[in-house]
């Protein structure tokens, strides 16, 4: 059992949950890869991402508002990438973003 890793004291949450994202949101920028983003199947919950078994502290913030936020988020995402609405996804990454770091990345 391990510690979640890299919590941002500002959010909360862990920094880590980004690579979540990240494989994603580089196929999507690149139009002649952007069909192959759903090779890597439906973004993870950050439950799931960080399962109780390895990380029970994981529990203590699932009720936490940003992390039901973020769940929140996936969902939609996940819609849109059903969608092909890879525009909506990143809009929806910038989010992400926002939630995780507590400030929108340059």
């Amino acid at each position: 059992m391990s510690p979640i890793p890299q919590i941002n004291n500002l959010t909360g949450l862990s920094k880590d949950y980004i690579n979540e994202f990240a494989g994603r949101v580089s196929f999507i920028r690149l139009p002649h890869k952007r069909e192959r983003v759903h090779e890597f199947g439906p973004i993870r919950k950050y439950r799931e991402y960080f399962h109780p078994n390895q990380y029970p502290s994981v529990l203590s913030v699932i009720d936490h508002p940003h992390v039901r936020k973020l769940d929140e988020i996936v969902d939609e995402m996940n819609l849109k990438l059903e969608q092909r609405d890879y525009l909506g996804v990143l809009e929806l990454y910038s989010h992400v973003e926002i939630l995780i770091y507590g400030r929108k990345l340059q």
